[in-house]
């Protein structure tokens, strides 16, 4: 964990306490939790049994894990508090394609646990586009993909029935729709550098040695943000 300038003391003081206190920001519900109605709403068959696979498998989530996904959970709640929504940048200075599973699996997590008021972004320092074999791998996981502009990649990606699809972009650093302040940022790849405005920092990097294959990193993946937003909800 980082702490950045524009980091409060106080917060940064709280988010240390989470290393003595293992288990109580995920143990205690909150009970002011926006909560969506999700009834006639449902993800797509083939995501929800891979949930149920996933959900099985909480407990072979590592500590060090755990606490990173602690860091996320505890912004979020602040800016529950302060009546703000909660919005997390995942970003990698290469690798667009980490940055894009994540991006999926915490839009679907969210949405099939009911937590509301918090918004993704995909941000690489590269401004790589979403390349077909990302999106071929997602389909694979039980998403449909639509071409929504002619001759680009561009992606529309369904996850669920009644639900808006997840606009699939990945943007440059401080690029024109993406926040430039009051936000959280995600590392998913080790050898990134900070960005500018994030008020908290969390390291959660992926795949590091390249030793996963696509169906493997999807899997790790969809493990951590379904169980981050599990104890979101509970």
């Amino acid at each position: 964990m980082t702490k950045h300038p524009l980091l409060g003391t106080g917060l940064m003081l709280l988010l240390l306490m989470l290393t003595f206190l293992p288990g109580q920001l995920f143990g205690q519900a909150n009970n002011t939790l926006s909560l969506t109605d999700r009834k006639g709403q449902k993800i797509y068959p083939i995501i929800y049994n891979r949930y149920k696979e996933l959900r099985e498998e909480y407990p072979t989530v590592s500590s060090p894990r755990i606490q990173a996904l602690k860091e996320m959970a505890f912004y979020f709640r602040s800016q529950q508090k302060a009546g703000k929504p909660a919005r997390f940048i995942f970003y990698a200075d290469q690798n667009a394609q980490t940055i894009q599973f994540t991006m999926a699996w915490a839009t679907v997590a969210a949405f099939y646990y009911g937590v509301n008021k918090v918004s993704f972004y995909a941000v690489s320092g590269s401004g790589e586009a979403i390349q077909a074999n990302t999106i071929k791998a997602l389909e694979k996981m039980g998403f449909i993909a639509y071409n929504d502009e002619y001759g680009r990649l561009q992606f529309q990606l369904h996850y669920g029935y009644q639900q808006q699809p997840l606009k699939m972009k990945s943007y440059r650093p401080q690029e024109k729709g993406t926040p430039l302040e009051d936000y959280c940022t995600v590392i998913v790849d080790a050898s990134s550098p900070l960005l500018k405005g994030s008020d908290l920092t969390v390291y959660l990097p992926y795949n590091e040695f390249g030793e996963l294959d696509d169906f493997a990193l999807n899997k790790q993946i969809s493990l951590e943000m379904f169980y981050l937003f599990k104890h979101l909800r509970d």
